[in-house]
């Protein structure tokens, strides 16, 4: 008997149209704490962490 090994293949993107949906902007924002100097994104309007929150 002779068998056939089938390969799982991963699916393939056409690169050179673009993608069907385009995603929105992210409403994210990436800010530093003013007290410890912090990097982190937020969507809130206070720029300070959470662990500095007053």
């Amino acid at each position: 008997m002779n068998k056939k090994r089938i390969r799982s293949q991963a699916p393939v993107t056409c690169q050179c149209q673009p993608p069907a949906v385009e995603r929105p902007p992210s409403i994210l924002r990436q800010v530093q704490c003013p007290g410890c100097g912090k990097f982190f994104r937020t969507n809130r309007h206070v720029d300070y962490c959470f662990n500095c929150a007053p």
